[in-house]
């Protein structure tokens, strides 16, 4: 429990998006700190072309997020 109140609320995780048929983009997702191992392993899983670019703490995620902590 002390070792999880250290870790920030939320992280925002940014993937990248490039392939020949769509224009390079990223995407952010702000994940609560409890999903951060599920979804980092949904999106490998995935085998997609959208790849993590980096993961940076997020103390408040942006209203138009619409992300929650639950």
């Amino acid at each position: 429990d002390e070792a999880l109140a250290l870790l920030p609320p939320f992280y925002r995780v940014v993937t990248r998006l490039e392939s020949d048929e769509l224009i390079p983009h990223e995407n952010s997702y702000y994940i609560p700190r409890e999903h951060l191992g599920d979804f980092l392993a949904e999106i490998a899983l995935a085998g997609g072309i959208e790849q993590v670019w980096h993961i940076e703490p997020c103390e408040s995620p942006p209203p138009e997020s619409r992300a929650r902590s639950e």
